[in-house]
């Protein structure tokens, strides 16, 4: 299994543990997603922890705050990441929404499979567009640091 083959991770709602969704497979692991995608991180060499305060720090964001851990896996929290019912979904393997009605809404991975969630198709756009967002800023050349007033300003 390679991270970026998965859609997307959420608790199991008995034990807690961790459910990964990949195109065609499900695993269940031993640890909780916090713990998961810390170790996620960790093969990235930073930690969930840095991870969550860059992205806070760039974007200006405090809540729902997605977290970038490579190029092809970027997760994002559908709702709080401290709610049981947090789907974390894989932006880079997103395909397309289809909204069915005010609370539900289809996503269509790259691999075809599909997800029917009860959320809102803005709160999922809007998490995307904060991960496209993110993801312009680590592409751009000009990401120039200044010092003022010593402090160093991105």
């Amino acid at each position: 299994m390679k991270n970026s083959d998965i859609n997307y991770i959420q608790a199991d709602r008995q034990s807690k543990k961790t459910l990964l969704f990949l195109s065609q497979n499900e695993f269940k692991l031993d640890a909780n997603i916090e713990h998961t995608i810390d170790v996620f991180c960790l093969q990235q060499g930073t930690t969930i922890k840095g991870r969550v305060e860059a992205i806070r720090k760039v974007l200006q964001i405090y809540q729902k705050v997605p977290i970038y851990i490579h190029e092809d896996l970027f997760l994002f929290p559908t709702t709080s990441s401290k709610s049981n019912d947090c789907v974390w979904m894989n932006y880079c393997n997103i395909r397309k929404l289809i909204i069915v009605n005010y609370y539900e809404t289809i996503i269509i991975f790259k691999d075809k499979s599909l997800l029917s969630i009860v959320l809102n198709y803005r709160i999922i756009k809007k998490q995307m567009q904060r991960c496209k967002q993110y993801i312009k800023f680590l592409e751009n050349q000009e990401n120039i640091c200044f010092i003022q007033n010593g402090k160093v300003i991105l």
